[in-house]
């Protein structure tokens, strides 16, 4: 996955002020159908881990890039590969300010 920041960033409602740094990165997985999430039941659970890997954290500029690689295992209780990954950043600007950003991925057979 490729995050750009774009042009904007600098609009001044926005304020960001760079360099930005990409502060906090967590994936979640959740058992899914049709892409919506179903829930396990009783005592099920879902198990899932991550890898990830960046070319950075950090923002120069509007139109830098980061570029993150993901390797997501799995295993879901209702035995199906249908799932929904999100993916949630925060990011802190040169002035503290923090914000964040969530992607969702619907992942089928």
């Amino acid at each position: 996955m490729s995050v750009t920041l774009t042009s904007d960033a600098t609009n001044s409602s926005v304020g960001v002020k760079f360099p930005v740094n990409l502060t906090s990165l967590t994936v979640k997985v959740q058992q899914a159908s049709g892409g919506i999430v179903t829930p396990p039941t009783g005592s099920d659970v879902e198990h899932y881990e991550f890898l990830t890997s960046a070319s950075s954290n950090s923002f120069a500029g509007a139109g830098s890039n980061v570029n993150i690689g993901f390797t997501v295992w799995y295993h879901l209780p209702s035995l199906r590969k249908e799932s929904l990954i999100t993916v949630s950043m925060t990011f802190t600007d040169a002035n503290n300010a923090t914000f964040s950003k969530s992607v969702s991925v619907k992942v089928a057979p």
